[in-house]
């Protein structure tokens, strides 16, 4: 008999029944014994962990920005440059 494969559920919302704590919380059932475990974090254990993503996103939002304005630079000045550095070599030769 193959064993039935259940998803956890996640409960946005969870109140811990000890710690009486807000939290963010998943119920998934344990293999072969019937049971359900619950795994919570609290609510601000959560959002201090979205604002450190967020503040490395915002302290390296700048690097593709940097990028678009060098491809921007070479994309416009970069058929110039090349059309005079051609034009001053065949200039200078003997």
């Amino acid at each position: 008999m193959k064993p039935a494969h259940a998803r956890p559920v996640v409960l946005e919302d969870y109140e811990g029944p000890v710690s009486r704590v807000r939290s963010m919380a998943a119920l998934a059932p344990v293999g072969g014994t019937g049971l359900i475990v619950v795994v919570a974090m609290p609510t601000s254990a959560v959002w201090a962990l979205i604002r450190q993503i967020r503040d490395r996103m915002l302290a390296f939002a700048w690097v593709p920005l940097l990028l678009c304005a060098v491809i921007a630079i070479a994309m416009t000045a970069g058929p110039e440059l090349l059309a005079r550095a051609h034009r001053s070599s065949r200039v200078h030769r003997p």
